[in-house]
This record gives structure tokens, C-alpha cells and sequence, in this order.
């Protein structure tokens, strides 16, 4: 029954950049799927989230994008919410 659910497991990155060419900074989200049926590993997904920094960066002309925490809306203090994982400094 779950092969022909066709089941797509994608994430969603919710990127900023503090240092967009404006000077006002730029927010932007880029989703990745990762197939029908099957779970990602997390090496699967950090190198998504790489891409995607990757792409992200380069279409702005920065360097310094980041996944989007609930601190930069004022709801938890910074690195409280952030998602872990080797990326993540300790």
C-alpha cells in the first residue's frame, strides 16, 4: 500500500542573508525534494541545505546566508531554535 501512496518527502530552507546588495538584507526560502517513497539521510539533507546557502548566496552576490532562526522574529533567544546538526557550531 505505502508504494503506490507515491509519498514525496521535501524540505523547505528558510534562508537570510544580513548583507543583500540593497543594504536591506534579503529573505527567501528554496525547497528541496528528495523522492518518492524514502526518507533522506541527514547527509542527504545537509548537502541540500549547502545547495541551497550555495545557490542563495550566489543569486544575491553575498556570502552570508544562513538558515532563518525563531530569534531573528524576537520569539527565542539566538541558537535556542536552530535546527542541529553538523553544521550547527557547538
Amino acid at each position: 500500500m505505502r508504494d503506490q501512496l507515491g509519498v514525496m518527502i521535501s524540505a523547505k530552507f528558510n534562508l537570510i542573508s544580513d548583507d543583500a546588495n540593497d543594504g536591506q538584507g534579503q529573505q527567501g526560502a528554496i525547497e528541496s525534494d528528495f523522492g518518492v517513497n524514502r526518507v533522506p539521510s541527514l547527509e542527504e539533507v545537509e548537502k541540500a541545505l549547502q545547495t541551497a546557502i550555495d545557490y542563495f548566496n550566489e543569486a544575491l552576490g553575498v556570502e552570508d546566508t544562513r538558515l532563518v532562526t525563531m530569534g531573528d522574529f524576537g520569539f527565542a533567544e539566538p541558537n535556542n531554535l536552530v535546527w542541529p546538526s553538523s553544521r550547527t557550531p557547538d
